[in-house]
């Protein structure tokens, strides 16, 4: 996958756009290193090679930022194809919007397996999938959605004013950070033409996965705090009201699907608790944590 990957940024149609192409190893054991080289040795202007011996997405994103030289970053994944204009579209776009931050836009799957019927547009965060539609649309404190960086680009001063990625979210990195931008009051957009395709692999077509995703992501989630999100001020066990009314809403619709026999719909409520369940173990157990109380 890293071959094709590296593949469809070596074909891009820079044009006149100055560029780099930095490969971040992340302590891989495989052959990551020797075909990354083949790339450098053959556009040594291009391409450069870095390690990141501390495992785990933020570390390897942050080494990427360290290495980078040019005001606008872009970042895509090792599975990730991106479309021959994807850099172009990313600098056209940041020249003509000069209010915006950061940009993001379609992630497409590659399927590597026919998906399950189940397995509709709902179903696609767990896959790190993307398309908010074919219309372009600011994103901030007031329209607050998480564009993934699979295809996610920002300028470089954004990342010198609020900070790199949180080591502290080995998920949910890429959500965290965006929500500082908007604290910082900037803003960021989602452009439909900045497209990039990924595999979708088949371990990831399988409900088990995707009820252990989102019980990970519900986790940190609750770590996050978004204040959207949580809204009241109203707590218990430093859980706000509007989760528990959530929680209950999403129970109601969970056993109602399950009674009718509709069992789609019943595992999309079910992902729902799946998330809770998550949040609410890394709530309880900050609670009991920081009050000094012990079960």
């Amino acid at each position: 996958m890293l071959r094709r990957t590296l593949q469809s940024l070596l074909v891009q149609n820079f044009h006149d756009i100055s560029h780099e192409v930095i490969v971040v190893d992340n302590n891989s054991n495989d052959r990551t290193r020797e075909v990354v080289e083949e790339f450098v040795s053959a556009n040594p202007s291009d391409f450069r090679y870095a390690f990141e011996p501390q495992e785990g997405i933020p570390y390897a994103r942050n080494k990427g930022l360290a290495e980078a030289r040019a005001p606008i970053i872009a970042f895509t994944d090792d599975d990730g194809f991106v479309d021959v204009d994807w850099a172009f579209q990313i600098k056209t776009i940041f020249d003509q919007q000069p209010e915006v931050s950061y940009l993001g836009g379609k992630v497409l799957a590659k399927w590597s397996h026919e998906p399950p019927a189940w397995l509709t547009e709902k179903h696609w965060s767990p896959l790190a999938l993307a398309d908010f539609g074919n219309e372009p649309f600011y994103i901030d404190l007031t329209n607050p959605i998480c564009l993934i960086t699979a295809n996610f680009a920002c300028r470089r001063e954004i990342i010198d004013e609020v900070g790199p990625f949180s080591l502290e979210f080995p998920r949910c990195q890429d959500h965290e950070l965006q929500v500082r931008i908007w604290k910082a009051g900037k803003r960021g957009m989602y452009r439909p033409e900045i497209i990039v395709t990924a595999d979708v692999p088949e371990e990831r077509l399988t409900k088990t996965y995707h009820r252990r995703w989102h019980r990970r992501h519900g986790f940190y989630m609750a770590k996050l705090g978004e204040e959207d999100f949580e809204q009241s001020q109203a707590r218990f066990l430093d859980v706000p009201a509007a989760v528990y009314r959530r929680l209950i809403s999403y129970t109601g619709r969970w056993l109602y699907s399950t009674i009718t026999g509709n069992r789609d719909g019943a595992f999309t409520y079910e992902t729902e608790l799946s998330f809770f369940l998550g949040y609410f173990q890394n709530r309880i157990s900050k609670y009991y944590k920081f009050s000094g109380n012990t079960s």
